[in-house]
């Protein structure tokens, strides 16, 4: 279903049909605010990519990149954007084992190897739709690059590499007259496939990180749990903590036994995860209501009561991406090349704003 490895990725993936590649950043500070930024090809959760491959006709991964920026404040979400870019809009370059670059129209972002430390730096500059306005400004992070230990055999198709934990960032962006001036903990990692979603095995998955602190200075504590489809299939229970010299180690944890709770939707998802004794350990980690809850992904807040430790969880359901019923209400969030939903504006940039920029867009 998927292995813990270390980064191998070459450009070359994307063109392998059904494939797929996302990298990921967050941030969150004491309070819980944070942010979200993830760039991709082929990523499975855009509207046309799985229902492609159900067709038999997957498509290659470069024919799709996309990036999307969220801004949580309050508990709630206060900026989004999902976009797609036309391939010739966006790139890939590396440079050896130590530097890569990604474009994604205006914009840019840089990742560099300094030693036993990564740098990302995420240039924004892209459009508020319904709106004359832009969404500018930077994300800078700089973290641990942690020593990795690998599980299974090296055959499985999807793979998961943290690049970055633990972390710390700087994030300012602005929108017309909303800005955001926000620093904390950061994480960094990627996802890589040489197959579709679908194709995985996989029937549910939860992933979250926590930004942990204790006498010898700040950890990060990474689960990443995946049920699979077949019946009488062993689970994949995976925790990870990452301390600051770089030293990562395998854990365990389980969900609670209480029953999961259901979104809007009817997606389940765990309010709570158990774990082992010892090791400085929260007695669980607890997910909070989603900031973004849709018919197959949602994400939550995560937290340790005991310390007020603060991150970031997701929960999702492979077998309802792309599902027909869906895939109307998902492409009213996703802003593309051509052809977007009328109601884009009342989904994406700014949640100030947003019925005003529908109305706008909607007017001769």
């Amino acid at each position: 279903m998927m292995e813990l490895a270390q980064f191998a990725t070459q450009p070359a993936l994307l063109s392998i049909p059904g494939a797929f590649a996302w990298w990921y950043v967050d941030t969150v500070d004491a309070r819980g605010d944070g942010v979200v930024a993830i760039w991709s090809w082929g990523l499975p959760f855009l509207p046309g990519v799985e229902s492609a491959v159900r067709a038999g006709a997957p498509l290659a991964a470069l024919l799709r990149p996309t990036f999307n920026l969220a801004v949580y404040r309050g508990g709630r979400s206060d900026l989004y954007l999902l976009r797609e870019y036309a391939p010739e809009d966006a790139s890939w370059s590396t440079l050896g084992a130590d530097e890569e670059a990604w474009r994604f129209g205006r914009t840019t972002i840089e990742s560099e190897r300094r030693g036993a430390r990564r740098h990302v730096r995420i240039e924004i500059d892209e459009a508020v739709p319904g709106s004359r306005h832009r969404i500018t400004g930077s994300i800078l992070l700089d973290g641990v690059i942690p020593r990795l230990p690998t599980t299974g055999d090296g055959r499985s198709p999807h793979r998961w590499t943290p690049l970055a934990c633990p972390g710390e960032a700087r994030v300012a962006l602005d929108a017309g007259s909303s800005s955001w001036r926000l620093g904390g903990r950061a994480y960094h990692d990627h996802n890589r496939s040489t197959v579709p979603l679908s194709r995985l095995g996989i029937r549910a998955w939860s992933w979250g990180r926590l930004a942990a602190s204790g006498s010898q200075g700040p950890w990060e504590l990474v689960h990443y749990l995946v049920e699979p489809e077949e019946a009488g299939a062993a689970s994949l229970r995976l925790l990870l903590r990452c301390d600051a010299d770089g030293e990562a180690q395998l854990l365990a944890c389980a969900p609670s036994p209480a029953l999961p709770r259901r979104n809007l939707w009817g997606v389940p998802w765990h309010a709570r995860y158990d774990l082992p004794d010892g090791d400085g350990l929260p007695g669980a980690l607890r997910l909070g209501t989603p900031v973004d809850a849709g018919p197959f992904y949602l994400r939550h807040p995560l937290s340790d009561p005991g310390s007020g430790a603060r991150g970031w969880a997701e929960t999702i359901m492979p077998a309802r991406v792309d599902a027909d019923w869906a895939r109307p209400l998902v492409r009213m969030a996703v802003a593309k090349p051509e052809g977007e939903s009328m109601w884009l504006p009342l989904f994406s940039g700014p949640r100030a704003g947003r019925l005003g920029r529908l109305f706008s867009k909607a007017s001769p």
